[in-house]
């Protein structure tokens, strides 16, 4: 009996059906591309040019995984230009790595005490009326989630700015491309399809990279609220009223690294 399976195919089957899952997107190809977009429809052309570069006749499971690390790349604040949420992430990382112990609650008493301390003696020199939320002793992580809403007010809109500005260029120069020459965008020649035009790839491109920049900002905003998370000592210290409700927050365990050297009482540093 003759062989059905085409040895010349790594995956097995046969290649009629190789060829007509091809023909068809049976190969799971235009499932992961739905996918990634959405359930929106791939560009045919787009298609194409992926099914000859091999893609399409990748192992199942390869495809699966391949769409599972493009989704959680480009997870997160779907639409926004900041991705709050892995910022929070990269900070805690940060925060952590030189050890983030939370804060007892004899400390948190000792900081409530204190508060009310510096709140005597500042009734009687100023007529600006003391916070009316009590006073919190945070962690370095605590500070971190309190102060992620306020960040997002501040860096989002910066962030779409240079997000739509760096899509708007890359999108203008891939315009400009001559479409008969590849080799501008390092593609050997019969890589794609005769005819293939490069600017249809912008509708589907432009998504792709304001998620890509959002991912950008979240990094990188993420490690400087770490460091500045490492380093304050209270709520305010940037000159910005970073947490809600106003209140007198305490990052106690910065305050003893603070204080370390300076030989005085803890007491006396927190007032």
């Amino acid at each position: 009996m003759a062989d059905d399976h085409n040895p010349m195919n790594p995956y097995g089957g046969r290649k009629d059906d190789d060829e007509r899952g091809d023909a068809n997107g049976g190969d799971g190809l235009e499932e992961m591309l739905r996918g990634l977009m959405g359930g929106g429809a791939p560009d045919p052309q787009m298609m194409d040019a992926l099914r000859q570069m091999g893609m399409g006749s990748m192992d199942p499971a390869q495809m699966g995984m391949m769409q599972a690390q493009l989704q959680a790349m480009m997870s997160g604040d779907s639409g926004s230009a900041f991705n709050e949420q892995l910022a929070a992430n990269v900070a805690r990382q940060v925060v952590s790595a030189e050890g983030d112990p939370s804060v007892p609650t004899s400390t948190k008493s000792d900081v409530a005490q204190v508060a009310a301390v510096a709140n005597l003696w500042l009734d009687a020199v100023t007529d600006f009326a003391a916070p009316g939320a009590p006073a919190r002793a945070l962690s370095r992580s605590e500070w971190v989630e309190a102060t992620m809403p306020t960040w997002r007010k501040v860096v989002e809109p910066v962030a779409g700015g240079v997000g739509n500005a760096v899509a708007d260029a890359m999108m203008k120069q891939l315009g400009s491309f001559d479409a008969s020459d590849l080799s501008q965008l390092g593609i050997p020649e019969g890589m794609l399809p005769p005819g293939f035009d490069i600017s249809s790839l912008s509708a589907q491109m432009t998504p792709m990279l304001k998620q890509m920049s959002a991912q950008m900002f979240g990094v990188q905003v993420g490690q400087a609220i770490g460091a500045l998370a490492k380093e304050s000592v209270t709520g305010t210290e940037v000159g910005l009223p970073l947490l809600r409700p106003n209140a007198v927050t305490i990052l106690p365990h910065n305050v003893a690294s603070f204080a370390d050297g300076l030989e005085l009482d803890a007491g006396e540093v927190h007032l």
